[in-house]
């Protein structure tokens, strides 16, 4: 559950440095920081197509990078204008977030095995359930269009294999 306290009454780094979204930041920043040096060696090109295994993490953490480039700014407006969102861990929330985690491991070891189609589909529809989704139109229309129109484009735009 997400909680908006009233104006906070202390100065602007105090403020900044207790609005959760601003540490969310942080750790996505490092995040993309670790997965970029992982990724800096892989090729750019080279298995029959304009991009190669380089390009999928690079585009993963260019969109990752503008998101928590946005997150950073949000939470430093919210800082300035004295708001602050705190979020209540209860035991609930944490489980929902533990096994949206093993779900994101399973997916991990089925992608290769089962392909992207199978893999995210499933993934997909399992994870909404998991976090509590249950209209029939978000748990089985939302994910086929958007599982398809990523691997349109991926397949015929961008021409990467996937499999």
């Amino acid at each position: 559950m997400i909680v908006r306290d009233e104006p906070a009454t202390r100065p602007f780094l105090g403020s900044i440095l207790a609005n959760g979204d601003f540490w969310l930041a942080i750790a996505l920043g490092a995040f993309i920081l670790w997965a970029a040096q992982l990724t800096a060696d892989l090729p750019a090109g080279g298995v029959g197509t304009e991009f190669g295994a380089g390009f999928v993490p690079w585009l993963c953490i260019g969109g990752l990078g503008i998101l928590t480039t946005l997150l950073l700014m949000r939470s430093v407006w919210q800082s300035r204008r004295g708001e602050r969102f705190t979020v209540d861990l209860s035991p609930r929330l944490l489980a929902k977030l533990g096994v949206f985690v093993m779900l994101m491991l399973i997916y991990g070891f089925a992608y290769l095995p089962f392909g992207y189609l199978i893999s995210t589909g499933i993934f997909f529809v399992v994870a909404m359930l998991a976090l509590g989704e249950r209209r029939v139109f978000h748990v089985v229309v939302i994910p086929t269009a958007i599982t398809f129109g990523v691997w349109v484009v991926f397949v015929h735009v961008l021409k990467v294999i996937l499999p």
